[in-house]
């Protein structure tokens, strides 16, 4: 789900929003209709693009995980260019529990490039977990070509993450719908 961008469905990009309103349309120099419609490249060099899965299901009984990601990250006008990070970034946030909606329980483990160890060792303070959310926050760049998200896969390992784990495959959406039902998207 969206958190701090927007897709971008002809570049198939995940862009940053910049923090203009409709109050600026009439001022210099978004008066125009064409500098209306780029308003999102007015963004500050702390600015940063955030995406949130939906909440997983790893099924029952609740699993001591390690996640595995890949990123796939682009520039606007050039999604296969080259981005250059900070060395705070990227960053993972992991939500964890056994309540569906993560609504108690919730235990967060948060890794960037400078966590002080591994993502297995930071992973050891989750207890075993049935449902998880995850926050990727990337540095979206300069002004002129805006950083963005073109795509990721989290794959979790069961075990203590080294080679003995395995996967844990085909993990299902899953959300509480407006009469509290528990709902599983496959």
């Amino acid at each position: 789900m969206a958190k701090t961008g927007f897709f971008d469905a002809d570049q198939q990009i995940y862009l940053p929003k910049d923090t203009l309103t409709w109050a600026n349309l009439g001022s210099s120099p978004y008066g125009t209709w064409d500098s209306y419609t780029s308003w999102y490249k007015n963004l500050s060099s702390s600015t940063t693009v955030e995406f949130t899965t939906a909440i997983h299901d790893l099924g029952s009984p609740a699993k001591k995980v390690v996640p595995v990601i890949t990123l796939f990250l682009g520039r606007d006008g050039d999604p296969d260019a080259d981005v250059t990070l900070p060395v705070t970034k990227p960053t993972y946030t992991f939500e964890g529990s056994n309540v569906v909606d993560l609504s108690s329980g919730v235990t967060t483990v948060t890794c960037d490039p400078n966590t002080a160890s591994d993502v297995t060792t930071a992973f050891n303070s989750m207890p075993a977990i049935r449902y998880i959310r995850t926050t990727i926050n990337v540095n979206s760049g300069l002004n002129t070509a805006p950083q963005g998200i073109r795509g990721f896969s989290i794959n979790f390992l069961q075990g203590d993450g080294n080679t003995s784990g395995y996967l844990v495959a085909g993990l299902p959406d899953v959300f509480v719908d407006a009469f509290g039902n528990i709902k599983r998207r496959e």
